[in-house]
């Protein structure tokens, strides 16, 4: 179930996001949170939410 669960959230995550996931894939010396780890990741992360939280957004005014 986790690994199911974990393919789902790969294939919604924007390109940006998922090549960061990469990196941290491929790093044994990296810890949460990644933000201190990876130049850019956090405002990587904030600009996806915010567009997610936007277009949910928009949907939900639509009905």
């Amino acid at each position: 179930m986790l690994k199911r669960f974990l393919t789902v959230g790969s294939l919604l995550r924007n390109d940006e996001l998922l090549e960061y996931k990469r990196k941290i894939e491929k790093r044994d010396d990296i810890t949460y949170p990644f933000y201190d780890d990876l130049e850019g990741y956090k405002e990587c992360e904030e600009r996806a939410v915010e567009e997610i939280v936007e277009n949910k957004s928009k949907k939900v005014l639509k009905r």
